[in-house]
């Protein structure tokens, strides 16, 4: 031990304050050392904290790598090499200093995804329309792309415009969702899906065209001062306050249109009315088409569970809560206590990260909705979907082993024998 070092100083060791002379004590369970380790615990350490090499204590009967390399040759080295480097555990900062010479190429190459080739994936033609939640986030024309996502109606679409992609809508390219015969077009409703189908050729021969790349707005030709400009070039009269003194310049009011979206309509052309699909990927709007058959006695609620699609009003539908999203927030409310609040603001962020007031508002159904979705799951689980028994007082509730149970972890005699 150095001279400058006494006994009874309070020194700093491995990050916690000791007495030099005295066998550190580590708050975590290890092997007690030999009394010449001990030692080495304070005369070894380093500047930066780190542990001493306790290579020299180990066994000297032992041989070593160069032994070993020279007794054994270059392959038994080599094994006992790679099995050293299994046992050694990377931590967590060695995992981020193997990132570090990463981190500009992975950046680049995020950034290289979204220069996408405008060219369809299936037909080669030229394409305007990117899927985000297909591998690879392909490009497809519109005909494509509708073919392709009839029946994959959650995934999320993007739009070329000419200088950016803008968040689109699966409507948009023409998918429309058939309620009734698990998803598949109605027999009776040949005649509006013929039409469908002409409507959407026409629109198909018409997206073919180059898209037309957006007029610059000049803010010269505008009458604005030094702080008010306009927000886009459809309302030249909408202005925004940008003065960062003003604190409520951030307040958009929500009935305003995201001038990044198409507006979403409550109908199609041929007047077919959309449907609401809270989904725990955002909400969609797509146009519906009931099943008119008029052979079975269909209700439209019952149709729509076969979709897993949960209906929260039964006589005129507008808004459907999938299974996805009811399980979703039930484990979210679970595991991460998230109210139904938190959750649905949190979906209609997802949906609209600019202007989330812009999405409808639909916190009064999703609270019916989880409440009724709870109750039915608890019947199923409990085995009440095949009885025609209705549940009675205590039969959902969960057995516990812990609790006294007559019969189970109680004697027959428990009243005579546990009397005081």
């Amino acid at each position: 031990m150095p001279d400058d070092i006494q006994e009874g100083r309070y020194v700093k060791r491995w990050g916690k304050t000791h007495i030099v002379g005295k066998p550190y004590k580590s708050t975590q369970s290890r092997k007690k050392l030999p009394p010449h380790v001990e030692a080495r615990h304070l005369g070894d350490q380093n500047d930066l904290g780190m542990e001493p090499d306790f290579s020299m204590h180990l066994d000297p009967t032992l041989p070593t790598m160069e032994e070993v390399r020279s007794s054994y040759g270059n392959v038994l080295f080599s094994i006992l090499h790679l099995s050293r480097s299994l046992i050694e555990k990377q931590s967590q900062n060695d995992y981020m200093r193997q990132w570090l010479p990463k981190r500009m190429t992975y950046l680049g190459r995020i950034i290289s995804t979204e220069a996408t080739v405008l060219t369809c994936k299936v037909c080669q033609n030229p394409a305007r329309w990117r899927c985000l939640c297909c591998l690879g986030r392909p490009m497809f024309c519109r005909g494509c792309c509708r073919t392709l996502h009839d029946k994959l109606i959650y995934h999320k679409l993007q739009k070329w415009t000419g200088l950016y992609f803008q968040d689109a809508g699966l409507w948009e390219v023409g998918v429309r969702l058939c309620v009734g015969h698990m998803g598949e077009n109605c027999p009776s409703q040949e005649l509006l899906l013929g039409a469908c189908s002409l409507l959407e050729a026409e629109k198909d021969q018409a997206d073919d065209q180059p898209p037309q790349p957006a007029r610059q707005v000049d803010l010269d030709d505008h009458p604005t001062n030094d702080h008010d400009y306009p927000i886009n070039d459809h309302d030249d009269a909408t202005y925004v306050d940008v003065d960062p003194d003003d604190p409520d310049w951030q307040d958009i009011p929500a009935s305003q249109i995201d001038p990044l979206r198409t507006p979403t309509p409550t109908k199609d052309e041929l007047e077919i009315e959309h449907l609401l699909l809270v989904d725990a990927s955002g909400l969609i709007s797509l146009p519906a088409i009931w099943c008119a058959c008029e052979a079975a006695e269909r209700k439209p609620d019952e149709d729509l569970l076969d979709l897993q699609l949960f209906p929260v009003s039964y006589t005129r539908i507008k808004t459907v809560f999938t299974f996805r999203c009811l399980d979703d927030y039930r484990l979210s409310n679970l595991e991460c206590k998230t109210t139904a609040y938190q959750y649905y603001q949190k979906l209609r962020r997802v949906t609209n990260p600019a202007l989330p007031q812009s999405v409808p508002n639909r916190y009064n159904e999703f609270c019916r909705a989880t409440s009724q979705w709870r109750n039915l799951k608890l019947r199923k689980w409990f085995g009440f979907g095949h009885r025609l028994l209705a549940p009675m007082k205590g039969t959902m509730a969960l057995f516990c082993a812990a609790c006294p149970q007559p019969g189970v972890n109680l004697p027959a005699d428990h009243n005579i024998r546990y009397t005081s």
